[in-house]
């Protein structure tokens, strides 16, 4: 009779398994795995990412990858909440590679502005061609409570890309500014007219004013 070799389940090794061997019938696909790498080949890989609580801030920077394996960028910050009562307004530069914050007259774009007050509302455009920054419509709030933050998405291409301006896509959720009940929500698009390749974003309240970060995820859309 011949002799086998029976392997515990927990002393299987690698170099036992044939390449290619293990297939969803040999996994428990209700179960949880835990993953000490990252997972690659999913069409979007996270950069980084903070679920940290950030207070007093006078700047949100996040430095952006400048590899040339990816076709866009996607930003998603989860909330971000004025704690001042300033006529003031959420704004958006970028920094050139290894050097300083574009504040120059480089930044377009053009964006849908809503606004409600419950009683009065409408739909208009909010817009700036060659100014030192993109700026979202509507006054911040000061953080009175959680209808006075807001959130935000990019989308963010030719960023890496020496010799093509960036360009992409910019949302900013729905905000209470400070003085009354107006509502603001703003969605559209703008462009960088800069050659250089871009390496972070900076997004502040203009005046200055101290804000809270409640984190983010930044993720490579790949080619």
């Amino acid at each position: 009779m011949p002799i086998q070799r029976v392997l515990k389940p927990s002393a299987i090794k690698a170099a036992h398994i044939a390449a290619n061997a293990v297939g969803s019938s040999e996994l428990d696909l209700t179960a949880n795995y835990d993953f000490t790498g990252a997972v690659t080949g999913t069409g979007m890989d996270l950069v980084s990412s903070s679920s940290t609580t950030s207070a007093g801030l006078s700047a949100l920077e996040i430095d952006l990858p400048t590899t040339t394996d990816f076709v866009a960028l996607k930003l998603i910050l989860r909330g971000l909440k004025s704690t001042t009562a300033t006529n003031n307004h959420w704004r958006v530069r970028f920094r050139q590679q290894g050097g300083s914050i574009i504040s120059s007259a480089s930044y377009n774009y053009v964006f849908n502005h809503n606004y409600t007050n419950d009683s009065s509302h409408g739909s208009t455009y909010h817009s700036d061609l060659n100014v030192d920054n993109i700026n979202f419509g509507g006054y911040a709030g000061d953080g009175t409570d959680d209808s006075e933050m807001t959130s935000m998405e990019f989308d963010i291409l030719n960023s890496a890309t020496s010799g093509r301006y960036t360009r992409g896509y910019a949302s900013k959720s729905l905000e209470k500014r400070h003085t009354d009940t107006y509502h603001y929500y703003d969605d559209g698009s703008f462009l960088v007219a800069s050659n250089s390749v871009l390496d972070r974003i900076e997004i502040i309240v203009t005046g200055g004013s101290a804000f809270t970060s409640y984190g983010y995820a930044l993720y490579k859309v790949l080619f």
